[in-house]
């Protein structure tokens, strides 16, 4: 579940009411203050409280095992098992990004682990498969630029100054030329 502390970690309360899935997989927060949870089986969950309670979010998700939430100036994204959704903030719901991610020897890889934004609002998603994509236009469009890393599951992915930073299980790897 989730857990809030008012005393910088001195002490911890439970915070998931609402929530009807406790295998809490990623978090992150919106420009408004909301928080928004991803769930092993449940699907995304928004507290607007500072997570006393918390109500779904997953109109228009196809499957509701979230394993990344990332939050930019388009809005909030969510990587599932069946690729990449951006929230509809007027209508509160997920329409999918109907974008398949190929990779380089042609293979659908669409089974998002993590997700991050570059300083030009570049958005990375990295899959479970291996492979890596950057999409500069909020996910309409998806270019696979792995060919150079090795073939085994994305497990962090991050953006900086100094460039994107691909974990994988065989090390970790960095590129300064978007991939």
């Amino acid at each position: 579940g989730i857990f809030r502390s008012a005393d910088r970690g001195g002490s911890w309360t439970s915070a998931n009411q609402g929530l009807t899935d406790p295998f809490v997989l990623c978090l992150t927060t919106g420009k408004d203050g909301a928080i928004y949870a991803g769930t092993f089986r449940g699907g995304v969950f928004r507290s607007r409280d500072g997570g006393k309670i918390w109500q779904p979010v997953n109109k228009g998700l196809k499957r509701l095992e979230i394993k990344a939430l990332m939050m930019d100036a388009k809005g909030l994204y969510a990587g599932t098992g069946d690729g990449v959704y951006l929230l509809n903030a007027a209508q509160d719901q997920w329409p999918r990004l109907r974008v398949w991610l190929i990779d380089h020897e042609g293979l659908v890889e669409n089974f998002i682990r993590v997700l991050a934004v570059d300083k030009e609002q570049g958005v990375y998603a990295g899959t479970f498969d291996g492979g890596v994509f950057r999409s500069g236009d909020a996910g309409k469009t998806w270019s696979p630029i792995s060919r150079a890393l090795p073939n085994d599951s994305i497990r962090g992915l991050i953006s900086n100054e100094r460039g994107v930073y691909v974990a994988t299980g065989r090390g970790i790897f960095k590129t300064v030329d978007k991939g």
